[in-house]
């Protein structure tokens, strides 16, 4: 399977926003449990800073021919993903302490409901990102004979 940086950032995405979508439904099902907190998910700075992490990393020896490296230990360079690259990316999770009811409940249920109308429509777009990159893979193969 093809495997660029793109790649890798969409399947990082989608797995965050699947993990939010199952947090927010946590969060809406707990709506009327007393001293239940809200549970929130976050990836977005941590995959851009993976992001950046791997382009900085890559930018000092994007020019020079394959083989042109030399090291005298071992340990100098290392040809493995560095650490905080895309694939190292993960998803946080946090409660907050935040209580809207007199019960102790820190879940508002339009709040709620607007993240899972954002985190769908995030969700949908990478998935036609996905769609679109899978079909120009196959238009590439398509034309070069493969």
């Amino acid at each position: 399977m093809l495997s660029s940086q793109t790649d890798r950032v969409l399947d990082k995405a989608l797995d965050g926003t699947m993990m939010r979508h199952r947090a927010i439904a946590t969060n809406i099902a707990h709506a009327e449990t007393p001293h239940f907190r809200e549970v929130k998910v976050d990836f977005e700075d941590q995959l851009r800073h993976a992001i950046e992490a791997e382009n900085g990393a890559s930018a000092n020896t994007r020019f020079l021919p394959p083989g042109s490296l030399k090291t005298s230990d071992p340990r100098h360079f290392n040809p493995n993903p560095v650490p905080g690259s895309v694939q190292d990316a993960h998803q946080t999770v946090a409660q907050t302490q935040f209580e809207y009811r007199q019960d102790g409940n820190g879940v508002d249920m339009e709040v709620q409901m607007a993240h899972l109308a954002k985190n769908t429509n995030q969700y949908n777009a990478m998935t036609r990102m996905r769609s679109k990159l899978f079909e120009n893979y196959r238009q590439a193969m398509r034309n070069s004979g493969v």
